[in-house]
């Protein structure tokens, strides 16, 4: 008898019977033939608020939007990353030479988007439209307001895409993952021009990974979403036994110096660069190229990580990158559009906001925890977004599912003054007499 009330006892506290089980209960013991086999309803994509029609009202900088703040609890797949760093990357010891070709895929662990000193001045375009105005032109003509570059290069968008055009003096590795907007084009064919105007020769510049047509997620990158993004080859030379190609390991026997040198000389002053991230080994070579041609000593220090105190340089190290180059432009037109456009980009349905909604109409046997698993959410999450004061759900009823979108909508973003030598500079006869 006794032996009887106690397994009595533990079917009552296990709630095997009479209770409800406990969430982790109901992910081990719940029958397969319920909600995990079963097609989800229809998503209807509704953005956890009405978007701000008026673009001056967004919010500052670094701010996320209010209303989207209430969903606290990140799905398992956000980004970790929730605050922009303002400091440059650490210098680490020379990283492990990445594997030819296979490597170029990978993640930028190292490449943080932040945002630069304040200056007084800035460089930011204003968009001569009213909100009423962009709504329209988003609705009716989307392609006449041209690129947006549209939240971070991490969780982002690109609108209005343009390939990346065909050239004697390039060759595309990745038409697929080509696009960007017309400002980061314009600034990459700019620089490259230049290295064959000051040294003929020389042989096509090898440009990798963009952005995929409407930008996100892309393969082996946690940027390269909002097209400012740009994987680019350096230079080389002829090396006995170590022919030119893509994703060659940059050194002193097969680095181009002067070539390279006039390309990343060409990105500093003639573009809005944000970042161009190189190896220390390889800022070692150009830098010291660049003093023994003349260069001003404290713009170099101004500029490279490399034997620099500059709290904030442009060119910086990161693991992996002896193989190319990655930059990431500053696009004053394509941000600042794609910041005044969010609102009625979201509500036309040609992004989805940083969190939105869909619809679910729970079954016999639903229960939260499935769930939620099955859409990549928490328990909690749902009961604040339907109001709900505990677990429980009624079939047949809809509730609300909140979703992670792939953009993050941003403030103003403020571009900088462009770093320049000082007035003396060096002349394309010292660059040209360096070349090979």
């Amino acid at each position: 008898m006794r032996r009887l009330l106690a397994i009595g006892a533990a079917l009552l506290a296990a709630g095997t019977t009479f209770g409800a089980p406990s969430y982790a209960q109901a992910e081990e013991e719940e029958c397969h033939d319920c909600v995990a086999d079963a097609p989800a309803e229809p998503e209807h994509a509704e953005p956890e608020s009405d978007p701000k029609p008026d673009a001056d009202e967004a919010p500052s900088e670094k701010a996320e939007p209010k209303k989207a703040e209430t969903k606290k609890s990140e799905p398992k797949k956000a980004p970790e990353k929730k605050s922009e760093p303002k400091k440059a990357p650490e210098k680490t010891s020379e990283p492990k030479k990445a594997a030819p070709e296979e490597a170029h895929h990978h993640h930028h662990e190292q490449e943080e988007d932040g945002d630069a000193p304040a200056s007084h001045e800035d460089r930011s375009v204003d968009i001569e439209m009213s909100s009423a105005e962009l709504s329209k032109a988003i609705r009716k003509d989307l392609k006449s307001l041209g690129s947006m570059s549209v939240g971070r290069p991490q969780q982002g968008a690109l609108v209005n895409p343009q390939r990346f055009p065909a050239g004697k003096h390039w060759h595309l590795m990745s038409p697929g993952n080509a696009y960007g907007t017309q400002e980061t084009i314009d600034y990459l064919t700019r620089a490259i021009e230049k290295v064959h105007a000051t040294i003929p020769g020389g042989h096509p510049l090898y440009i990798g990974d963009i952005s995929s047509y409407h930008g996100g997620s892309l393969k082996g990158h946690k940027s390269h979403q909002a097209g400012r993004d740009v994987d680019i080859s350096f230079y080389y030379r002829a090396a006995k036994g170590k022919p030119i190609r893509w994703y060659r390991v940059a050194d002193a026997e097969t680095l181009d110096v002067a070539r390279t040198w006039v390309f990343v000389k060409a990105l500093l002053t003639e573009t809005d660069v944000k970042f161009i991230f190189i190896n220390t080994s390889v800022q070692k070579l150009l830098k010291e190229h660049a003093q023994k041609i003349g260069e001003d000593p404290k713009w170099l220090d101004h500029v490279f990580q490399y034997q620099s105190k500059d709290p904030w340089p442009i060119i910086r190290h990161s693991p992996g990158h002896d193989t190319h180059i990655h930059i990431r432009f500053y696009n004053p037109r394509a941000q600042e559009l794609g910041r005044r456009a969010y609102p009625h980009l979201v509500g036309a349905g040609v992004i989805k906001p940083h969190v939105y909604y869909t619809h679910y109409t729970a079954k016999k046997g639903d229960i939260l925890g499935r769930i939620a698993k099955r859409f990549d959410c928490t328990v909690d999450d749902i009961i604040k977004a339907n109001k709900l004061s505990g677990a429980k759900i009624l079939a047949g009823k809809t509730y609300r599912i909140p979703r992670e979108g792939n953009v993050h909508q941003i403030g103003r973003v403020k571009i900088p003054p462009r770093r320049l030598p000082s007035p003396r500079g060096t002349s394309n006869k010292h660059a040209h007499a360096s070349g090979k």
